[in-house]
């Protein structure tokens, strides 16, 4: 556990599809930087390292994961747009989400679990997954709202910035 639970502004990064290693259960996976953490009604600047955040692909999840790519910007009607190398429309590198952290224990060891706010072995990134979901949620995807995500108040800092000296707390 590296993170407290709570919200947190992100900036995406990479993003790759895959399923897990057990179930085979399809996922898409993007990157965050988290550089904001709400800190009561206000949003402070925080020093912090790359997160996942997995959106899983199932017949009962598909309307929300649907809406989590639609909150990420998102605005195409194909997955395989979401492919990594399309710098197209399904390229979310650079955009902002806020995202909810929980912390989860398991086999003794506490661990962060970051999902989009909407109202083990690490994953290997795999072909093919993109194209599978197509068939299987091609009108789901077309059916979800386009949400157009709102852009973060004031100046972002750049990745790896240090915070001015008068807005250090200690």
């Amino acid at each position: 556990m590296a993170y407290k639970p709570g919200f947190y502004r992100c900036e995406i990064g990479r993003q790759y599809f895959s399923q897990s290693a057990e179930k085979k259960t399809p996922f898409f996976c993007v990157e965050v930087f988290p550089f904001e953490v709400r800190v009561g009604d206000k949003w402070e600047h925080i020093e912090g390292f790359s997160v996942e955040v997995k959106i899983w692909m199932t017949p009962k999840g598909m309307a929300r994961a649907c809406k989590a790519l639609r909150v990420m910007g998102f605005t195409g009607t194909d997955f395989s747009e979401l492919e990594p190398g399309d710098d197209g429309n399904g390229c979310l590198k650079g955009r902002f989400i806020e995202c909810e952290c929980t912390n989860r224990d398991y086999n003794g060891r506490t661990y962060d679990q970051f999902e989009v706010v909407i109202d083990g072995v690490k994953p290997v990134p795999m072909k093919g997954v993109a194209s599978s979901l197509q068939e299987k949620f091609n009108d789901e995807l077309k059916a979800a709202a386009v949400i157009v995500p709102e852009e973060p108040v004031g100046e972002i800092p750049p990745r790896g910035a240090a915070a001015p000296k008068d807005e250090i707390p200690f």
